[in-house]
């Protein structure tokens, strides 16, 4: 776009404020009508604060050159004595810099230059005892913003509008909470409060955030877990020794650490995610923002109210120097999905299918090639919120959380989006959890970076941060996907489904189908089972039971059982063995195969259904053993040699694939390549 001078931008804030465009409605932006992903920043500086550019500078960077699709002004509270344009002043409230000089640069950005993107003003809370938060409030009005910052940050100790009845409530602990109250009581459907940095200071226990949560559910919705000021010699700006406030791969302790304060929180089942801002003050220490840190969020339509909206949904992920740039995580009971911020509702005993979907692109924002070593998902369980003075308040810990499973290239597949595709099933879960995931470029034990558990460790290790070293050290965390076991009988029968847990590739395996629970007489049954078959490969269905008749239709993926039994002293009313399907392993990672529908029918005619079921099967063996012989050796080498320069378009590519070891649908010099490297590695 092009520059914007200063005498241009003050002709325009007259004319956007003669024109009426200041008013106390909610702005709008031109709506789109399907879902889509959008990303953002909130925390960011300016001249008219401690920061080292105009506003508009900052904007033209988010928006133009980085791409991000919204943006909150949220600088300091406080007293300041520079200007929009970096000129000296005489010492100003920020509660009247809110309202006479930022503002008025945001109605214009909203009208004149960007009008198919999202900007609101906000604020960097000095927080009363704690640090720093950020706040924004949508509207198309400046009042409320600067209302706010009068009465409760805490390094505004101006009382010049005691005289009109407005109080202060700035210094304790409780004036924070009553804040935060304000916002939810005055402002719900259109503000938001995420606390900054979190561990830096170490000024914000879990009980003080619970406090916010319990106060405002809907508005006091998250914190940073990756803080900015990533390019900073002391990454994030965390400069203590304590090992609390340090960042570890740029995230921040309470979410880096597994099973540590954030599983605490999602532990009691509470709705507070986590997101990523610049906090950009200048290049010398900060990217800009979208330049980096990226936090992805799912609305509905391109308009405040669906951001604010989608914030508050848990439906985000966050992401530092473009690791990924799409992410699908959802989780199944075999007939619906939930996504993150959401819960699955499942009986107890059944089976939680996760589904995991992401991108990378081709080169991050400085130039280098970007890709996922492993992702790791996380899962711990959930007891319900605790109580405000009881011990428990206290503890920032969740000893339930673990990384249950890790994948790396060799366990995912591609689909034809692109998404790197990794399936996994949860078997017979009895207690409520949380699932959520983190991924990174780095391996396990990476010097200084890693541990042998794939954590990452404190950056400190690695001596003075710069740019280089942040963009080596990439990691992506998901907000998490809730699942809620449902312990009562509901009289519904259950389909089961049983066989081994993994396998061999090449492997033929059985699975056997039943049913259980059975509280009606049932004659007649109409079973669908949907299976992987990039990963299985269906042979058969074994007729097991001779009470039972039999109409089996298969497809591509599918078979379909249509059973009947002969006559009244056949029919079923306790817990019987159906059918086996065997099947054969075709390639190394994680599939199921689901029951997903079963329509049952009495003598009488009524039909009524039953309760579905999954079965997930890992895949094993070695990756590299392409001959299956035991030891990765010159056969191997020569199967890659015999497929080299096929690919996916090749007629016998179902043949060659199995050389495909790098998984990118193509055989070539990188596999031949890996597999030499592993007979080198060996001897």
């Amino acid at each position: 776009m092009a520059k914007i001078t200063k005498k241009l931008m003050s002709i325009f804030i007259v004319a956007a404020i003669v024109l009426g465009l200041i008013n106390a409605h909610i702005p709008t932006a031109n709506a789109q009508e399907t879902g889509m992903w959008v990303t953002g920043d909130f925390h960011n500086h300016t001249f008219l604060t401690d920061g080292s550019y105009k506003e508009m500078d900052v904007l033209q960077h988010a928006f133009d050159q980085y791409g991000l699709d919204w943006f909150a002004n949220s600088e300091h509270g406080g007293k300041f004595s520079r200007d929009e344009n970096g000129q000296t002043i005489p010492a100003e409230w920020r509660w009247v810099s809110l309202k006479d000089r930022s503002y008025p640069i945001i109605s214009v950005a909203r009208s004149v230059y960007y009008p198919n993107k999202l900007i609101i003003q906000g604020l960097e809370w000095n927080v009363p005892t704690h640090e720093h938060a950020s706040v924004g409030i949508v509207s198309n009005e400046p009042t409320s913003i600067s209302d706010f910052e009068y009465m409760f940050d805490q390094k505004d100790t101006d009382t010049s509008r005691s005289v009109y009845g407005m109080e202060k409530h700035n210094v304790t602990h409780l004036d924070a909470v009553a804040a935060v109250k304000w916002l939810e009581d005055n402002y719900k459907d259109s503000s938001y409060f995420i606390i900054n940095h979190p561990s830096r200071a170490l000024k914000y226990t879990i009980a003080d955030i619970r406090d916010f949560n319990n106060a405002a559910p809907d508005v006091a919705i998250g914190m940073e877990g990756f803080p900015g000021h990533q390019r900073a010699s002391n990454r994030g700006e965390y400069g203590s020794t304590d090992p609390r406030a340090t960042t570890y791969g740029g995230a921040d302790y309470m979410i880096a650490k597994v099973g540590g304060l954030w599983d605490a929180l999602l532990g009691e089942g509470r709705h507070f995610w986590i997101f990523v801002n610049s906090d950009f003050h200048s290049i010398s220490s900060d990217f800009w923002p979208g330049e980096y840190s990226k936090t992805y969020t799912y609305i509905q339509n391109k308009d405040y109210k669906s951001l604010i909206v989608g914030l508050r949904s848990g439906n985000s992920f966050i992401v530092n120097g473009d690791l990924i740039n799409a992410l699908d995580f959802k989780a199944s009971n075999g007939s619906e999905y939930v996504g993150m911020g959401q819960t699955l509702q499942v009986n107890k005993g059944g089976n939680v299918e996760v589904t995991i979907r992401f991108k990378s692109p081709e080169k991050n924002n400085n130039g280098d090639p970007v890709s996922v070593d492993h992702v790791d998902l996380i899962a711990g369980d959930v007891t319900g919120k605790v109580e405000p003075g009881t011990a428990d308040y206290n503890k920032d810990t969740n000893s339930t959380t673990k990384v249950i499973a890790r994948f790396d290239k060799s366990q995912w597949t591609q689909d034809a989006e692109g998404y790197n595709v990794i399936k996994y099933t949860l078997n017979n879960v009895n207690n409520s959890k949380y699932l959520r995931l983190r991924g990174t470029n780095l391996g396990l034990n990476v010097p200084n970076e890693t541990d042998a558990d794939g954590n990452p460790l404190d950056d400190k290790l690695m001596g003075a941060n710069d740019a280089t070293k942040a963009y080596k050290d990439l990691w992506f965390y998901s907000n998490p996907v809730f699942v809620n076991v449902n312990d009562q009988s509901n009289n519904t029968p259950s389909m089961t489904i049983n066989g081994p847990d993994k396998v061999n590739k090449g492997d033929e395996f059985t699975v056997s189908v039943g049913i259980k629970d059975v509280t009606k007489t049932v004659y007649a049954q109409d079973i669908t089972i949907h299976y992987d078959q990039n990963m299985f490969e269906f042979n058969s269905l074994d007729q097991t039971n001779s009470n039972l008749v039999y109409i089996p239709d298969t497809k591509p993926g599918v078979v379909r059982v249509l059973l009947a039994s002969k006559g009244l002293q056949n029919a079923i009313n306790s817990d019987t063995q159906l059918f086996n399907l065997k099947f054969t392993a075709k390639t190394f990672g994680s599939g199921n195969i689901t029951i997903s529908d079963a329509t049952l029918a009495d003598g009488d005619g009524h039909e009524f259904p039953a309760q579905t079921a999954i079965k997930g099967i890992t895949i094993s063996g070695n990756a590299y053993d392409l001959n299956n012989d035991g030891s990765i050796s010159v056969g191997d080498l020569g199967i890659v040699a015999k497929y080299y320069g096929l690919n996916d378009k090749s007629p016998n590519w179902n043949e060659a694939k199995v050389a495909d070891v790098n998984n990118d649908n193509s055989v070539g010099l990188e596999d031949l390549i890996i597999i030499a490297n592993k007979i080198l590695e060996k001897k």
